[in-house]
């Protein structure tokens, strides 16, 4: 979907030389919501296909696609693989009160990456982990900060305000198009 885009952003501004071919698997977002081996198979045949248009490296820019796949994807496509995970190292330097959110999908969550991720770089830090049921169906159809999004997340947010977090993951590459609601929901943490 469009969560890429975000990537594809970031990627263009490090590498402003190189060539990209984008694609966004809209007929099966969101992923968050899939199982595990639709997740994978969709991936493969995607990465399969940067491989025919002779990709000679692919970034898998969805959170959930790394976490459920890109280790088996990895097995069957011989191009280097660069995927994005939820930013927990980073959560962990910045947060003085030692509590950050995480907001990303039921998918990204439950993968065993998110939770080596987890035990790996988030010692020293509680998180509270928030499924974002809908925020990519919203960003999809244009909406990032109508009064009915906005009361959305400020359900997702405000238990992990009131929790102590002073600092929110954004665990899905969709989310960075909800940065500014985010803010201002979160005032200054």
């Amino acid at each position: 979907g469009l969560g890429g885009l975000s990537v594809l952003r970031a990627v263009r501004a490090h590498l402003p030389g190189e060539s990209f071919v984008y694609t966004a698997d809209t007929r099966y977002i969101p992923y968050g919501e899939r199982d595990d081996a639709f997740i994978t198979e969709r991936t493969l045949a995607i990465g399969e296909w940067f491989v025919r248009q002779g990709a000679k490296a692919l970034v898998v820019a969805c959170n959930t696609a790394t976490a459920q796949s890109i280790a088996a994807v990895r097995e069957h496509l011989a191009i280097p693989l660069v995927g994005v995970e939820p930013g927990i190292k980073p959560a962990v330097q910045q947060s003085a009160s030692g509590v950050a959110g995480v907001l990303a999908t039921q998918a990204t969550l439950r993968s065993a990456r998110f939770q080596a991720l987890l035990e790996r770089h988030g010692a020293g830090c509680r998180f509270i982990c928030q499924p974002g049921h809908g925020l990519v169906q919203a960003i999809e159809n244009g909406d990032t900060g109508s009064p009915a999004l906005r009361a959305l997340l400020d359900s997702y947010l405000q238990p992990m305000l009131d929790d102590g977090a002073d600092t929110v993951v954004l665990g899905c590459t969709h989310y960075p198009f909800l940065t500014a609601t985010i803010r201002d929901i979160v005032g200054d943490r």
